[in-house]
């Protein structure tokens, strides 16, 4: 038996969840163990790629302060995003 409840990984500015491949949304994933996007990446950031064009996005863009990179085909941007931004928030 596991000894994790489940949870979310919440971006707290926003509001939004975590969710691998369109990396916030309003539902995010579901973790049933420990393995999430805070412990993938080392340090005190997480870095995310989103497509600041979809309105999820664009009305949360002042919330992503250090933008690190902005693909001009796909106008995706990579953002530096501190992990105290970020909670678990157990279901």
């Amino acid at each position: 038996m596991s000894d994790f409840k489940p949870y979310r990984v919440k971006h707290k500015p926003t509001g939004l969840y975590y969710k691998p491949n369109s990396p916030l949304s309003k539902k995010g994933k579901v973790y049933m163990n420990k393995s999430n996007v805070l412990n993938y990446f080392s340090g005190d950031f997480v870095i995310l790629t989103l497509d600041v064009n979809k309105k999820i996005y664009s009305q949360f863009k002042s919330y992503f302060a250090e933008q690190i990179f902005t693909d001009a085909h796909t106008r995706n941007a990579t953002y530096k995003i501190p992990k105290t931004d970020f909670e678990i928030e157990e279901l």
